[in-house]
């Protein structure tokens, strides 16, 4: 039993020193101007991230899983990272990202608009050909999706890449 409490220490400590280390090459690879070393870096963040989910699904779970015997968390934390694929693998395929208060999309068409009522402004948000960061929906591929709200609305044009990262599954 002493030796299984080492080893979650251990994964535990791994584990913040990935975040330490990804961290760091994200602040270079964002000052770099050198499309290879932009490569290099993006390379051993993607290996850094395997790395890390390996750690977390095969160590750091099924510990806490053992610990706690909470399956719901062990479950929705499975279920994240298989998101975390998914938007990895679809995400080239869209134009833009539109973080709201309440979800995360990927779309090919967005347009908002600032509208009042009453004195009160709120973002009408239209989105086509979208996907949806959500755990709890079944098909996150949605043809229309249209957000009403009074909170902030960000969006972002995604650059097309000019680094290629590993396949997925290839990390190597």
């Amino acid at each position: 039993m002493a030796r299984s409490k080492q080893a979650e220490k251990d994964a535990i400590a791994l584990l913040k020193a990935d975040h330490r280390q990804v961290e760091d090459w994200f602040e270079q690879f964002e000052k770099a101007r050198d499309s290879e070393r932009k490569q290099e870096l993006a390379t051993k963040i993607c290996n850094a991230l395997k790395v890390h989910t390996t750690i977390e699904e095969e160590i750091f779970y099924p510990a806490f899983l053992e610990a706690s015997d909470d399956v719901d968390i062990h479950h929705e934390a499975e279920i994240e990272h298989q998101l975390f694929q998914e938007y990895r693998d679809v995400s080239p395929t869209f134009r833009f990202v539109v973080e709201t208060e309440r979800r995360f999309y990927l779309a090919n068409s967005v347009d908002v608009k600032v509208r009042t009522d009453g004195g009160e402004v709120f973002f009408d948000v239209t989105m086509a050909d979208a996907w949806v960061w959500d755990i709890y929906r079944p098909a996150r591929f949605v043809k229309n999706v249209r957000v009403v709200t009074f909170k902030d609305v960000n969006v972002e044009e995604l650059p097309k890449p000019d680094i290629k990262l590993p396949e997925s599954g290839d990390f190597s």
